[in-house]
């Protein structure tokens, strides 16, 4: 059976890393690893199977918002945002550190990922990338400041927005949900989105 590939392309994220899995997942595994008795042990393990399925239904719902921006272009947007850690970003980037490169200045770049879901775009998506080189603060300035920017981008690509904008992005309180972000989307007129779900 011929499977379409639905990757990014050029990026693969291996089983190992840390990137594929969530601190609360980590932290399940290692209590696991650590139960001295079966009540532990199954105390463990109920725990992993509530995170799963938790989880699960949370892809869920993100693949059925991202079908609804597929199917319905003209009323639904989706957008996807999240950043990289600051510790990985830093450049230069060194792999084996050592003496001499323990105190070598390293420019703090962090990276934002961005995915606009709608079937006006080849493959139903445009992917786009944001390098801050500290050259602005990293907070909710910068979210809004992305959020701005991608809206402007599908404008000029579609000549209009969607009624209704769903965003995904990380559960950081400081910068993504902070009461900036949210004062400044709730203040967004009507007649121009109608309806905004973070």
């Amino acid at each position: 059976e011929n499977r379409k590939d639905k990757s990014l392309p050029c990026v693969r994220i291996s089983s190992y890393s840390t990137h594929s899995k969530c601190s609360q997942c980590i932290a399940l595994v290692v209590l696991q690893r650590r139960s001295v008795s079966e009540d532990d042990l199954a105390l463990a393990k109920s725990l992993k199977l509530k995170h799963r399925q938790c989880y699960s239904h949370a892809r869920d719902y993100i693949e059925n918002l991202r079908h609804l921006s597929i199917s319905h272009p003209e009323s639904h947007l989706f957008l996807q945002l999240d950043d990289m850690d600051n510790m990985k970003s830093y450049l230069p980037r060194v792999l084996e550190p050592g003496k001499k490169t323990s105190k070598i200045f390293k420019l703090p770049s962090k990276i934002t990922g961005t995915i606009m879901y709608s079937s006006h775009y080849p493959m139903n998506r445009k992917i786009n990338f944001f390098i801050n080189h500290n050259n602005f603060e990293q907070s909710s300035n910068k979210v809004v400041s992305v959020l701005f920017l991608l809206l402007k981008d599908f404008v000029a690509d579609n000549n209009k927005l969607p009624r209704i904008l769903h965003i995904n992005a990380d559960n950081c309180w400081r910068r993504v949900k902070s009461s900036n972000v949210l004062d400044i989307l709730s203040n967004v007129d009507s007649t121009v989105l109608n309806q905004i779900i973070l």
